[in-house]
């Protein structure tokens, strides 16, 4: 889903400049490149987190572009939590809700 790219890449699909795309994005959505990348693999991990038996590395090696250190950084400082945390807290969290719904 979130594979490993750069900005060069994105503008070049694009047909921008690094620099006009790096400016408009932080201007319109008020962050850079790549925090938003950033943002989106901590999303998608989450996700698989809550619904796949993959292991943490698994994830985080499927999401590209940062050894499991900087992807257990990266999930920290956005969750407030480990990948493991997150994923004990709330699968708990979202059997039991799934168990008060069958």
């Amino acid at each position: 889903p979130c594979q490993s790219m750069s900005l060069g890449e994105v503008a070049g699909v694009l047909k921008l400049s690094p620099g006009y795309l790096g400016e408009r994005l932080e201007k319109i959505l008020g962050s850079t490149f790549r925090s938003l990348l950033r943002d989106e693999r901590v999303a998608v991990a989450a996700h698989q987190l809550l619904t796949t038996n993959l292991r943490i590395s698994e994830i985080s090696d499927q999401l590209g572009g940062q050894s499991l250190s900087q992807f257990n950084r990266n999930f920290f400082s956005a969750m407030s939590m480990s990948p493991r945390t997150y994923r004990n807290r709330y699968s708990a969290r979202r059997r039991s809700l799934e168990r008060r719904l069958d």
